[in-house]
């Protein structure tokens, strides 16, 4: 009994969704896999991946140099001037 309602169910919900239009972002998906694997090959070439991670490490570590610097209020790299010399 509960079958047989589900699968009209299934039938009529099946019927209502195939009125209506086909995603107009279909094409961008298909566009965005090939992106994808396009980006695959040239990640095996050019490894952006580890790329990324050796910039984010040196932004890191320059943000951690200024936020020393200024907390120990160096004025100026060059030469090791402390405020006040």
């Amino acid at each position: 009994m509960l079958s047989a309602i589900a699968g009209l169910l299934s039938t009529v919900f099946g019927w209502l969704g195939s009125l209506l239009p086909t995603s107009p972002l279909r094409d961008y998906a298909v566009a965005a896999d090939n992106l994808r694997l396009g980006l695959a090959w040239l990640n095996w070439f050019l490894p952006i991946s580890e790329m990324l991670v050796m910039l984010g490490l040196w932004v890191a570590a320059l943000a951690a140099f200024t936020a020393v610097k200024i907390a120990l209020g160096v004025t100026s790299s060059v030469g090791g001037k402390v405020a006040g010399n």
